[in-house]
């Protein structure tokens, strides 16, 4: 079985939600993609000790995708699960770095940080991630998923993409972002509206990254919500 757990659903500063992020638990290890501020505790709550994390894709270098990583990295200095690597992009990977070297005995982690370039394929663990270009304000990741069987798409930050799109279709699920409340051309973000039609062939399409705005849109429209913590069996 695989199952998917949305950690967070909510976008830079959403006073109900805590930061984007998705855990995938495959066979073995889970994988976990983004890590905002609140994920360590999100992590918790899920019943997944933040330390036992050692897998961990940062879609882009803004700090509500990578925040938490001190702190997954802290509670490794207390429980002997010193092994932390990090995927993310050529632009995220000084900033991450930097974050981890900012820890109490950084010494005491096992991390590194490795780059993933759009359109790659990559191993990791029983994952096969496949890595494209996101339309954002820094460099930053689209990711296809796939592991025993079931194939997962997670925008991360970006505005509508074809690929994204095309990639959907059949998809077990289909994450994507709605931060804005109608469509901005040029934002690095979508809108409530276009998420919906990013993930209307998958088999089931889930919106996260909401701010309040665009959570009161998606309501007005009727669009089903995923809270924090929302769990998917696939």
């Amino acid at each position: 079985m695989v199952e998917a757990v949305l950690l967070g659903t909510g976008a830079a500063l959403h006073p109900g939600r805590g930061h984007s992020s998705l855990l995938v638990i495959g066979p073995g290890e889970p994988l976990l993609v983004d890590a905002g501020c609140t994920v360590p505790h999100s992590l918790a709550r899920a019943g997944f000790n933040p330390a036992s994390i050692s897998r961990v894709i940062v879609t882009h270098g803004h700090a509500d995708h990578y925040c938490g990583l001190t702190h997954i990295a802290f509670m490794k200095t207390f429980t002997g699960t010193p092994e932390l690597v990090v995927y993310t992009t050529g632009h995220a990977k000084p900033l991450v770095e930097g974050l981890l070297a900012s820890i109490h005995k950084p010494g005491a982690v096992r991390a590194r940080v490795e780059v993933l370039a759009p359109g790659g394929a990559y191993t990791i663990g029983p994952y096969r991630v496949r890595t494209f270009r996101a339309v954002h304000s820094v460099e930053a990741l689209s990711l296809e998923i796939s592991v025993d069987g079931r194939r997962i798409l997670v925008s991360g930050d970006t505005e509508p993409t074809r690929e994204y799109r095309i990639l959907a279709g059949g998809a077990d699920l289909a994450v994507h972002e709605a931060s804005l409340p109608e469509p901005r051309p040029g934002s690095g973000h979508s809108s409530v509206s276009e998420a919906l039609e990013q993930v209307s062939q998958a088999r089931m399409g889930l919106l996260y990254h909401l701010t309040p705005d665009s959570e009161e849109a998606a309501l007005r429209v009727g669009a089903r919500l995923p809270g924090d913590l929302y769990r998917v069996e696939l």
